[in-house]
């Protein structure tokens, strides 16, 4: 004869290794009666790559696979432990990102805490270890209203490091050139 507490124990038992198996989030497990056990397993969501050899979930839980998922999932990148970190990060500036319709297709966190990250467009934006909002803020706010909205095409980078502006690298000499030469010819018609 079998105890209630042997039964119990079996059940945490049965849940504990179902929930070490890959792409499984979670786990309940019931008794039913006279003599069976009802499972419910509840599958993991993945919302991004990591670091090119596992995905990621909302709450920035790392769990491993085989295969690979098609799709346009987002790249993240972190040190070991900066798992949540880095979904939390991705959410905000994804969030923030959405108003412009952009979004992010890989963020990294350095090694030395410097974020920075590409968005749908292929911009690679630098935005360092601090005042990530205040910067990813002002990145936005000179897009749309500096006019660099039309130019995303043509960006290969931007350093918003700045506190209180930004750089941009273009994709073409030409365009680094233009732009220097219509800055000249403002700020002469200015003076």
């Amino acid at each position: 004869m079998v105890n209630l507490a042997d039964q119990k124990q079996n059940i945490l038992q049965i849940k504990a290794m179902l929930e070490q198996v890959d792409w499984v989030h979670r786990v309940e497990v019931s008794k039913s009666w006279p003599d069976s056990l009802t499972v419910l397993v509840i599958e993991e969501t993945p919302i991004a790559y990591w670091n090119d050899d596992a995905f990621i979930n909302l709450d920035g839980k790392v769990f491993a696979s085989r295969f690979q998922l098609g799709g346009d999932l987002a790249q993240l990148y972190g040190p070991v432990g900066s798992e949540k970190l880095v979904m939390q990060q991705y959410q905000r500036l994804n969030n923030a990102l959405l108003k412009s319709n952009q979004s992010i297709d890989v963020l990294a966190l350095g090694d030395r805490g410097g974020w920075e990250f590409t968005n749908n467009s292929g911009v690679q934006v630098l935005l360092g270890k601090d005042d990530i909002m205040e910067r990813i803020q002002r990145y936005l706010q000179i897009v749309e209203n500096g006019g660099l909205v039309a130019y995303m095409d043509s960006i290969r980078l931007v350093d918003a490091r700045y506190s209180n502006g930004l750089a941009v690298s273009w994709k073409s000499q030409e365009m680094d050139l233009a732009f220097a030469k219509n800055y000249k010819i403002q700020r002469e018609l200015r003076l």
